[in-house]
């Protein structure tokens, strides 16, 4: 590509831009050397790394290139490498390039020159594996960061290859340098000192480890330290103090960013962002918002918070307003994911999370435990909804004992949002645990009694949850006056009892429980509550034996899980969504395999437990899908899903055939079985057991039961009996619709 940029007819100037040690130099040289392969040409190769006076320089070069008398006839390529210092260069280059029609340019440049003409060629770091990528080799190696290191490795160590023990060591440590060959080259060589887990710490700590170039190699690619100093010599004090201060952001930063934190007014922010960016000391990164965002590499942003420790108090002073700030964005965005501006809120908080975390923990070391506990606060709907629960757990659990003394009733408050945590993980008696000690304290506080009572609801269905509370239902007493002062407190409470419902199989209540919290939800325009209201009501439809919709609402929930991104109740809402998806439809069990297996590694990452109920279904319908496909298939299938997204498996469930329903008359009482219940009632019929229905329909013998239930239901008939003298009756009066249905049904 380069080489073709090189012999196009109408280039004059070609610029190759990037950071330090990305290997602007080393694609000049072997672009110039195909070119010149390519096309006759004569090269003339002049490195200004250390020339200041680049008008001098050039025109010496002129002199000696272009003597006096020579014309211009012969073709050229020039060369000129290290172009950022070289003041004056740009207007000389001009006048060169009108004097020789025939000279083509190709420079190396951290920034552009500013000749008439000029092309410029971004050079961007080597691919790194992404965080979270499978620690295999051969994929690994696919990366030319990873290739490149191995390459190098191995001047040092013949030996040397990549396997399944240092591969995710080697996939952290190109990562942490950027993908910059000349980080990379440098830190291969080191290998003949350091072994690969001392290189990565050595380097996380810091850059001084990265020496040892090619002694030939200019001073400035010796070291990556050296290298970053070159590119900073010449900065504008202001342009370095912004720089240094942007180094304490680990997520990037987008203008608002800039103007905080380096106190700028707008357009000055502007100014600054523009210019680091033309000096390649920044690049745009990716966002999804409207505004746009820009990023340090982390070998650039190291060195500078190194540089901000050499004066003392500056980097505690950075460090105070870079917390400052985020503590701030969290006090205003937290309350935002309540309510219609949930998907904004959560991609703002996503966007810098890793900076929230940092101003929490700097804030805590210096003893602002009663601001920690209340931006934790704001930030508890966000761990809960992002797959970040156990992280916010232990957040939320530290900053309630850091100000228990000091304000116990926010303490309380903050355990009482821990134990909504500990609940979407799995652990309702750790919920319990929290809840009933927010209690215990706010009951006793002055200010809004609704703390207490939401607080005593959520502990007793955390009771119940764990299967260690008394009464049919006990904290539906609580529910109305909840309603009025915290719906969507009482919304959650709710849909828990619904929970305990289901288990306990009274499945009316469940459904009242459900429906109230769903049209809260909607009142609160909180996507993600909807979603999870959804599910309840699928997995409620689903024990009724209404697989049509179940099915439905099922996908509905998923759909919005996904268009929020809440990966870990997509883990839960994918394992309900692959057992009805098998009981419903046939030959889906390689895709209920693959999405059963997503869903365990996702709840694996996020530190979700099923409740025990959840996972006995499971663990039934998953011998039911080996049993069906075989070991080997289903193990295949499992590991496939074990690699894919929540968002990859979502799309390949809502891709898979739904459940139809099929219509049965029953003289004046006309009801709607699907396909599946009418078989069940076929086989009922015949004087099967619900374990002998189950094995020949391949079903958990739980989910037969769920649907005789529900046939009974629809026919308004009080035991199995009469369901087989209603299949009687349907044979002996309709044998030819009933034939017709029954072939649907088998079909289906």
């Amino acid at each position: 590509m380069l080489t073709g940029h090189l012999l196009s007819p109408d280039l004059r100037i070609l610029n190759l831009t990037g950071p330090g040690g990305v290997g602007k130099t080393r694609l000049a040289l072997a672009a110039t050397e195909l070119a010149a392969a390519e096309h006759p040409v004569d090269v003339v190769i002049a490195d200004l790394a250390g020339v200041t006076d680049g008008r001098a320089a050039l025109a010496a070069l002129a002199e000696r290139v272009f003597p006096p008398g020579a014309g211009d006839g012969h073709e050229l390529l020039l060369v000129l490498d290290g172009c950022e210092r070289a003041a004056g260069l740009a207007t000389e280059l001009h006048h060169l390039l009108t004097a020789a029609p025939r000279l083509r340019v190709l420079a190396t440049s951290r920034e552009a020159l500013g000749v008439y003409g000029e092309r410029l060629f971004r050079v961007d770091p080597l691919p790194t594996p992404r965080q979270g990528a499978r620690a295999d080799p051969l994929e690994l190696e696919e990366y030319s960061s990873v290739a490149l290191f191995v390459q190098r490795a191995r001047t040092v160590d013949p030996a040397f290859s990549l396997t399944a023990d240092n591969a995710a060591v080697v996939a952290r440590l190109c990562a942490r340098l950027d993908g910059l060959p000349l980080a990379i080259e440098l830190c291969a060589g080191r290998l003949r000192l350091f072994s690969l887990a001392t290189m990565l710490t050595r380097v996380r700590a810091g850059n001084g480890v990265l020496t040892g170039g090619h002694v030939a190699a200019h001073p400035r690619q010796r070291s990556l330290t050296a290298t970053i100093e070159w590119s900073l010599d010449a900065l504008e004090p202001p342009l370095r103090e912004a720089l240094d201060r942007l180094s304490l952001c680990l997520d990037g930063f987008d203008l608002r960013t800039v103007e905080e934190l380096c106190e700028l007014t707008p357009e000055a922010a502007e100014h600054t962002v523009e210019a680091l960016a033309d000096r390649s000391l920044i690049t745009a990164a990716e966002h999804t918002g409207d505004e746009p965002r820009f990023r340090m590499l982390r070998t650039m942003a190291a060195h500078c918070r190194d540089r901000l420790t050499r004066v003392p108090g500056r980097l505690e002073a950075a460090r105070d307003r870079h917390a400052r700030y985020f503590a701030a964005l969290a006090a205003r965005t937290g309350p935002a994911l309540d309510g219609a501006t949930q998907a904004t809120a959560l991609n703002r908080l996503r966007t810098v999370h890793d900076d929230l975390l940092a101003a929490l923990t700097h804030l805590s070391a210096g003893g602002l435990h009663r601001e920690v506990a209340a931006h934790c606060l704001n930030l508890h709907r966000y761990f809960l909804i992002d797959t970040r629960a156990a992280e916010g757990l232990r957040l939320l659990d530290a900053a309630a004992e850091q100000c228990a003394e000091t304000d116990p009733p926010l303490a309380a408050r903050v355990r009482d949002a821990a134990g909504q945590l500990a609940t979407a993980l799995g652990d309702p008696d750790a919920a319990a645990d929290r809840h009933e000690r927010a209690v215990d304290v706010l009951a006793e506080a002055v200010g809004d009694p609704a703390d207490a009572l939401q607080a005593r609801a959520r502990g007793r269905t955390a009771r119940l949850l764990a299967g260690s509370g008394t009464g049919r239902d006990p904290a539906a007493r609580i529910l109305p006056a909840l309603d009025e002062s915290r719906p969507a407190a009482a919304a959650a409470v709710r849909l828990s009892l619904a929970d305990v419902l289901i288990r306990n199989g009274d499945l009316v209540a469940a459904a009242e429980h459900a429906e109230t919290a769903l049209a809260a939800y909607r009142r609160l325009d909180d996507t993600y509550g909807e979603a999870l209201a959804l599910r309840q009501a699928a997995v409620i439809a689903d024990a009724e034996g209404a697989v049509e919709r179940a099915d439905q609402l099922h996908r509905r929930s998923l759909r919005m899980l996904y268009e929020v991104g809440a990966e870990g109740e997509l883990g839960r809402g994918l394992t309900h969504a692959a057992l009805l998806l098998l009981s419903c439809v046939a030959g889906q069990e390689t895709r209920v395999a693959r999405v059963l297996g997503t869903a365990d590694a996702v709840r694996e990452r996020a530190g979700i437990r099923l409740l025990p109920h959840e996972s006995a279904a499971l663990r039934t319908a998953v011998d039911d899908v080996r049993t069906r496909l075989g070991a080997l298939a289903f193990e295949t299938a499992w590991r496939i899903g074990g690699r894919s997204s929540a968002a990859a498996a979502t799309l390949d469930l809502l891709s898979a055939p739904g459940a139809e329903p099929v219509e049965v008359l029953d003289g004046s009482r006309a009801r709607t079985l699907t396909a599946r219940q009418f078989q069940v009632a076929m086989l009922v019929g015949q004087g099967m057991t619900n374990r002998q229905v189950a094995k020949r329909l391949e079903l958990s013998e739980w989910t037969v039961i769920n649907h005789v239930r529900q046939i009974m239901r629809k026919l308004d008939l009080p035991s199995r009996v009469h369901v087989a003298q209603w299949i009687s009756q349907q044979r002996g009066a309709e044998s030819t619709g009933y034939a017709e249905v029954a072939g649907r049904a088998d079909a289906g």
